[in-house]
């Protein structure tokens, strides 16, 4: 009797230390990731302005998740362009462009259909000698609930491997149609 009070014991005080180092994380998350694409910003705009594109570049295709569908609804790009997209694996979502700019990039608002608070994000060119220097960032708030704010130690890991594999698609798709 006495083992399994103390097992009792250990798991309320693993418990509770669980959910108290989870208050002490951080409540905000940010993912950055940048590339160097030999093309001026208003070539990589097609593809970064244009929602339906993101699937030649992005990792979220169906290729890579068959139950992925996406439709589309206002303009085909720029401010107010809108992809939803349903899947087993990524649940449901929007993602909106808030912030279009063709020598400058996107802002766009992404929300999860279980999330409250929406992410937010902006793809940025920067012109230089080389080319132009593309930076897709990603910000967001986990909230007060402190198991949240564990996701925010996975977030960089699993969302920085998917902004450099497709920034990497897009310097693959721009590139060969500058030269």
């Amino acid at each position: 009797m006495k083992l399994l009070q103390r097992l009792f014991f250990g798991l309320v005080v693993f418990i509770v230390l669980l959910i108290g180092v989870g208050f002490l994380l951080p409540k905000e998350w940010s993912v950055e990731r940048k590339i160097t694409i030999k093309a001026p910003p208003e070539q990589i705009h097609l593809y970064v302005s244009h929602l339906a594109k993101w699937q030649e570049w992005t990792d979220w295709t169906p290729e890579q998740d068959p139950t992925l569908q996406y439709t589309y609804e206002g303009p085909e790009e720029g401010v107010g362009a809108t992809q939803r997209w349903t899947s087993e694996r990524m649940g449901k979502g929007m993602l909106r462009i808030i912030r279009s700019d063709p020598s400058k990039g996107i802002g766009y608002e992404l929300y999860f259909e279980e999330e409250a608070l929406p992410t937010l994000g902006e793809i940025t060119y920067q012109p230089n000698d080389e080319g132009t220097v593309v930076v897709w960032k990603d910000h967001g708030n986990l909230g007060n609930n402190p198991i949240n704010r564990y996701f925010g130690i996975i977030i960089e890991y699993m969302l920085g491997k998917q902004f450099e594999s497709g920034l990497a698609k897009l310097k693959q798709k721009v590139e060969p149609a500058v030269q």
